[in-house]
Formats: structure tokens, C-alpha cells, sequence
């Protein structure tokens, strides 16, 4: 007689009899443990691969954003400068036409 017997769905089934079913009960456990910490580890390294592609794609990402914010900044100060100096010409013009209006009042006043 066999230490162990096999059900229709391949399970080890210890004969109680036996002086081997411990041994073939504990067998089959750590043959069972061994394969579902293999695929343990397995899934956990896909987990670690598809976490360091993601890490990988957003600090891509964070530096292309970085990249497009640093030259929005450059085009701010271009653009400030444009209004300064646009400012400042109109500011310019304002004061000479003042000087032209007071000039024509005192020109216009002084003929009456």
C-alpha cells in the first residue's frame, strides 16, 4: 500500500495510516507555499517594474512642464518689458501733447 493516494483533481490525500502521510502531507504544503511564493514574487516584480516606468514617466513629465513653465516665465518678462516700453511712449506722448494744448491756451489767451 502507498504512503499517499491522488483525487481526481491531482490533490495529495494523506493516508492516516501511513508513516509517511506527515511527511508527504508537509511535502506537498511547502511544495504548495513554494509555488504561490514564486508567483508572489513574481507579481511583485511586475509591480515593480510598471512603478519604476510610471516613476520614470512622471519625472519626464514633471520636467517637460518645468520646461514649458521656465519659458512661459521668459516670455512673461519680454512681454512686460513690451508694455513697459510701450507705456512709457505713451506716457511720453501724453506730456508733449499737454505741452502742445498749454502752448495753443497761451498762444489762443494771448491773442484775445
Amino acid at each position: 500500500m502507498s504512503c499517499t493516494t491522488y483525487n481526481k483533481n491531482e490533490a495529495c490525500v494523506a493516508n492516516p495510516h501511513s508513516s509517511c502521510s506527515q511527511v508527504m502531507f508537509f511535502l506537498f504544503f511547502f511544495r504548495r507555499e513554494k509555488t504561490r511564493i514564486e508567483h508572489l514574487q513574481w507579481e511583485q516584480r511586475l509591480m515593480e517594474e510598471k512603478n519604476k516606468r510610471r516613476k520614470a514617466l512622471l519625472a519626464k513629465t514633471i520636467a517637460e512642464k518645468s520646461k514649458q513653465t521656465q519659458a512661459e516665465a521668459v516670455k512673461l518678462k519680454k512681454i512686460q518689458k513690451e508694455l513697459q516700453a510701450l507705456d512709457d511712449s505713451v506716457s511720453n506722448d501724453i506730456g508733449i501733447l499737454r505741452r502742445l494744448i498749454e502752448q495753443a491756451s497761451l498762444e489762443y489767451s494771448t491773442a484775445w
